[in-house]
C-alpha cells in the first residue's frame, strides 16, 4: 500500500485501489490493546512524498516481524508502535534493516494465482524500541489443531473500508491501528499450505437469527413456487388440449346438408383425428417432462441438505 506524507506528519488519506490490499473492515480503533502490533513504512524513491506501508509485530525490542513483499531490502525501513496519527518521522519511527525470507517468491505458490510463498521478513531495528509486551510465534502446525469457528483477532493498519461508486473502489485508510474479531473457517478448497481462511465479517447471534429467518423465507418461496409452477404447467397443458377438442367439436355441430356444412363436417373428422393423435404424443412427452422435473426437484432438495 502506498500513501503520501506531508512534511514530517503522516495524514489520513483516501486512496484509489490499484490492487487488492489487506483490510480490517467493521473494526474499531485498537488503542493500546495490542501495543506490540506496529506499522512499517519505506519511502518510495520513484514517488517522492509517498511511502509503502505494512503491519507487523514486535518479537523483541529490536526484532519486528512483517511480510516479505512489503519493502525493498536494499533500502532502510522505519517502524513505529504508535496506534494512530499524528506521526513524526523523526520522533515516532525507528529505522531498521529489512531482511526477507530468501525463499520468498511472488506468484510461486500453488494456490490461487498471484499467491506468494515464504512471505515473511524480519526487521532489525537500529535501536531498541520496547512497546511493552511482545508477540509470540505460534507452535508449528497449530492451525491444524484448531476447530472451525475458533476466534481469531485481526489487528493492523490496513484499509478500514471502501468507497464504492463509479470506477475502482476507493480505500479508506486512516493510518490507525484497528482491531476486528474474526473466525477461523475450515473448507475443502485448499488454496495454499501457507494461508488460512478467516471470516471478514463474522456474524453475531442476532446476525445468525436474522440470516436464518431470511434463509427460511427464501426456501419457502422456492419450494412453493416450484409446486405452484408445476401445477400450473399441468393445468395449462390439460386445459389447452381440452379447449382445442371443444373447438373441433363445434365444427361438427355446424353440420348441415350444404356445401359449407359438409366441408365443416369433413374438417371436423380430419381435425379431430389429427389432434387426437398429436395430443396422445404430447401427453406422453409431458408425462416424461413432469417426471423429470419431479426428480430434479427432489434431487435439488437432497443436495441442499
Amino acid at each position: 500500500m502506498h500513501i503520501r506524507i506531508i512534511g514530517t506528519l503522516v495524514v489520513a488519506v483516501f486512496l484509489t485501489a490499484a490492487a487488492p490490499v489487506m483490510a480490517v473492515t467493521n473494526g474499531q480503533p485498537d488503542g493500546n490493546d495490542h501495543p506490540y502490533v506496529g506499522v512499517m513504512i519505506q519511502p518510495i524513491p520513484s514517488m517522492p512524498g509517498f511511502v509503502s506501508v505494512c503491519t507487523g509485530a514486535a518479537l523483541s525490542a529490536t526484532k519486528f516481524l512483517t511480510a516479505a513483499h512489503c519493502a525493498d531490502p536494499a533500502r532502510p525501513v522505519f517502524v513505529s508502535y504508535k496506534s494512530g496519527p499524528p506521526f513524526s518521522l523523526a520522533n515516532d519511527f525507528t529505522p531498521g534493516t529489512f531482511t526477507p525470507d530468501p525463499d520468498w517468491c511472488l506468484g510461486c505458490d500453488h494456490g490461487l494465482p498471484g499467491f506468494d510463498t515464504h512471505d515473511v521478513a524480519v526487521v532489525v531495528l537500529n535501536a531498541a524500541n520496547n512497546p511493552g509486551p511482545y508477540a509470540v510465534l505460534p507452535p508449528l502446525h497449530l492451525v491444524d489443531t484448531l476447530a472451525m469457528g475458533t476466534d481469531v483477532d485481526i489487528v493492523g493498519y490496513g484499509v478500514q473500508g471502501f468507497i464504492r461508486g463509479g470506477g475502482p473502489p476507493g480505500q479508506i485508510f486512516l493510518f490507525t491501528r484497528y482491531f476486528a474479531p474474526s473466525l477461523l473457517i475450515q473448507s475443502n478448497n485448499v488454496q495454499s499450505e501457507e494461508f488460512i481462511k478467516l471470516t471478514a465479517n463474522p456474524l453475531t447471534w442476532l446476525g445468525f437469527v436474522l440470516l436464518g429467518v431470511v434463509n427460511f423465507a427464501m426456501q419457502i418461496v422456492e419450494f412453493v413456487s416450484k409446486t405452484v409452477s408445476h401445477g400450473m404447467r399441468l393445468f395449462g397443458n390439460m386445459y389447452a388440449g381440452e379447449l382445442i377438442f371443444l373447438l373441433i367439436a363445434l365444427l361438427g355441430g355446424a353440420f348441415a346438408f350444404t356445401v359449407g356444412g359438409l366441408a365443416l363436417a369433413l374438417l371436423h373428422i380430419v381435425a379431430g383425428t389429427g389432434w387426437a393423435i398429436f395430443h396422445i404424443l404430447i401427453i406422453s412427452i409431458q408425462a416424461y417432462v413432469f417426471m423429470m422435473l419431479t426428480l430434479v426437484y427432489i434431487g435439488q432438495a437432497h443436495d441442499a441438505h
